[in-house]
């Protein structure tokens, strides 16, 4: 879903680069609060290791892992990889659609909650 929605986000603004790079579990305080209900992924990185403590330099080869939708795919070793297969798939069934109005409905529904509209995010 995260990849999908990026893809929306780099269509809709043609002069932005996005990068998604997917790190695989991070040990984070919001994976600590998951494991008391018995998440337990294997072997998360820590957040340095993830880029989390501060800015990832950006790996060479790049230009390679960029999808179809027009972001840069990054594996959980920082090297880039190729889901052009599966996401290609994916459009084509209109599931990034899909989890473009769902994430749209999400946001909508949590500036609800605090009387303030999407526009404002």
């Amino acid at each position: 879903m995260g990849t999908l929605a990026l893809e929306r986000v780099a269509r809709e603004n043609p002069r932005l680069s996005v990068v998604h790079w997917f790190p695989g579990p991070v040990a984070t305080p919001g994976l600590a609060r998951a494991q008391r209900f018995g998440i337990s992924p294997a072997s998360p990185m820590s957040q340095d290791e993830a880029g989390r403590g501060g800015l990832v330099p950006v790996p060479q080869g790049l230009e390679v892992a960029k999808s179809g939708g027009g972001i840069f795919l990054i594996d959980p070793q920082g090297e880039s990889t190729d889901n052009e297969g599966v996401l290609a798939g994916m459009r084509k069934r209109g599931v990034d659609e899909a989890v473009w109005r769902f994430t749209q409905k999400v946001f909508s529904d949590c500036t609800a909650q605090f009387g303030t509209s999407g526009d404002e995010l």
